[in-house]
């Protein structure tokens, strides 16, 4: 395969990790992704308070959505839900 990033990890411990990986149930797999999921969430709220120590938990909130959907699309989402105010 073209245009991979570096691998630093040796041929047998890749197999080693992959056969570990096969041998989970989806469920596994899923309270895996879970937690790295919730991991990432927790670092990037640090790394923004570290940068901003005044943001807002909305504001960390939001910066989170951004980096998942893009900020276009977080504007329009805000700019709908002003729309829907009363």
């Amino acid at each position: 395969m073209k245009n991979l990033p570096p691998n630093d990890t040796s041929p047998e411990a890749e197999a080693v990790l992959i056969d570990a990986l096969r041998r989970m149930t989806p469920a596994e797999k899923w309270r895996r992704l879970i937690n790295m999921h919730r991991q990432g969430r927790i670092l990037h709220a640090a790394g923004l308070r570290s940068r901003r120590p005044n943001a807002t938990d909305a504001e960390i909130n939001e910066d989170w959505l951004a980096l998942l959907v893009g900020e276009k699309l977080v504007k329009t989402i805000k700019e709908a839900r002003r729309g829907m105010e009363p």
